[in-house]
């Protein structure tokens, strides 16, 4: 994804995506790397599993097509809760999106997505009403209060704006 992001970040072409994807609703679309591209904050490396330090996270600019968003892949195969909640910890605002294997969010910016695929996608909802994260040091292990995870199947939703899970009827 960093080279994604190398290759794309900055250019006339990928602030064109970004302009018709904000005002046209252009569907832009990427697997793996590129699905943890499109957030405005991704992860690049750090071990699957481990404690909640900051250490154990490599954080860089993502595209930004999906604004205080991070888009983590292969996400319960590696067992990679840990590296969300991390981010959290600092990053309170960042909706979190942990995406299995063969699976994918629709996403309607701005409104809702719809889980499709044959695993789940996990939503964590940053909104923390506590962490430790400013006094902490690098090695230690985080505080974290209050942090939501909603597991979303295929077909269930997520409403973007109100920040509550949809049942597939809702989901559209």
């Amino acid at each position: 994804q960093l080279k994604l992001v190398g290759a794309i970040g900055g250019t006339d072409f990928g602030e064109c995506v970004r302009t018709r994807l904000q005002a046209e609703g252009l569907v832009v679309a990427g697997t793996s790397a590129g699905a943890a591209a499109m957030s405005s904050v991704m992860v690049i490396g750090g071990p699957d599993e481990g404690s909640i330090r900051r250490a154990d996270v490599e954080l860089a600019p993502g595209l930004g097509y999906w604004r205080d968003t991070v888009v983590d892949t292969h996400f319960n195969e590696r067992g990679r809760v840990s590296r969300l909640l991390t981010i959290f910890a600092a990053n309170p605002q960042v909706l979190g999106i942990g995406l299995d294997e063969d699976t994918a969010v629709h996403v309607e910016l701005g409104r809702r997505l719809r889980v499709v695929g044959s695993g789940a996608a996990l939503v964590f909802d940053g909104r923390v009403t506590h962490t430790n994260a400013a006094e902490a040091a690098a090695d230690d292990v985080l505080a974290l209060f209050d942090s939501k995870i909603h597991v979303r199947p295929s077909g269930y939703g997520f409403d973007l704006d109100a920040m509550r899970p949809l049942l597939p009827a809702d989901a559209g």
